[in-house]
């Protein structure tokens, strides 16, 4: 037995082992469009679109994909939804349980991410942005989520058991074994099943709001409806950092992987010093880099869209 697939006897032990910690405390995935993250597609019916956090992102293309949001029991559309959103409302505890799943399924989906073998990385159509959204890209893609699914007015919980689902997922790509494939032993001949959404299958819109980078002469272009805003960026480390989010809307990208996406220059960037002083010089435009303790930062041109 290879190293390798030593490795994944031990992450799908830890997944086992989470799954009996955790059980009973309620949380799920839910995929929401680009589209509508932007704020450029409906969202009506969608109200859990303003709670959860985004964990990660599927692309299916270079301008189609779903983000990947955590939701916790006060966080959708049932009853009990909606009796938790009145006890926080009043202030009254809930069970917050939920919150320390997300964070171990959070860390062991960064592992499992991070030790995909190359044979299902090659597989997956379009390739993420960070670890923790390569191992979502997994999950989907070895089991595509169907049109109803996807078309799904509600709450569209695409993994409703994270643990178990990413139990069944390295069950089926065999990756404990020594070959390991996307779809197990059924391949993955079609690299796009189950991915027409309504919102997805009209032509792609350009992005209601773009913004460019130039390195020289240290320059951000923000366009709106409204038309261009320009902004003198205070350094050239600074421009590089924003370039690399400006490049990935709405991606969340974490210190680690600025190099792979802006070259050497980007090795060992502290982003926090860089928003810190984007910040100083151009708040306003600061305000669209949204960070995250657990994610990184990514360029979220929502408040502007709206």
């Amino acid at each position: 037995m290879s190293h390798n697939a030593e490795k994944w006897r031990k992450i799908l032990s830890d997944f086992q082992d989470a799954w009996a910690e955790h059980d009973g405390s309620v949380f799920y995935l839910s995929a929401l469009t680009w589209l509508e993250r932007r704020g450029t597609a409906d969202t009506e019916g969608k109200p859990w679109a303003q709670f959860g956090e985004v964990i990660g992102n599927v692309p299916l293309d270079e301008e189609n994909g779903y983000a990947i949001m955590a939701l916790g029991p006060h966080e959708g559309l049932s009853p009990l939804a909606e009796l938790h959103r009145q006890m926080i409302a009043a202030g009254l505890p809930i069970d917050v349980r939920h919150n320390e799943a997300r964070d171990r399924f959070l860390e062991l989906a960064r592992i499992a991410g991070a030790a995909l073998p190359r044979s299902i990385r090659d597989a997956i159509p379009c390739a993420p942005a960070n670890t923790d959204s390569w191992w979502l890209a997994t999950m989907w893609w070895s089991k595509p989520p169907s049109p109803e699914e996807l078309n799904e007015r509600g709450y569209r919980a695409i993994w409703s058991s994270p643990f178990l689902d990413a139990i069944e997922t390295i069950e089926r790509c065999n990756l404990t074994s020594e070959n390991p494939s996307l779809r197990g032993d059924e391949g993955i001949a079609d690299k796009s099943p189950h991915v027409t959404v309504k919102t997805l299958s009209k032509p792609p819109n350009k992005p209601s709001v773009e913004l460019l980078v130039d390195v020289p002469p240290l320059r951000a272009t923000l366009r709106t409806a409204e038309g261009e805003k320009l902004f003198d960026l205070p350094s050239e480390g600074v421009a590089r950092w924003l370039k690399v989010l400006a490049e990935h809307p709405d991606e969340w990208i974490r210190p680690a992987d600025y190099k792979t996406h802006g070259g050497d220059e980007l090795d060992g960037v502290k982003p926090s010093d860089q928003l810190r002083s984007l910040k100083t010089m151009c708040p306003k435009l600061a305000k669209l880099i949204e960070p995250s303790k657990h994610n990184g930062m990514r360029f979220n041109p929502a408040p502007v869209a709206k």
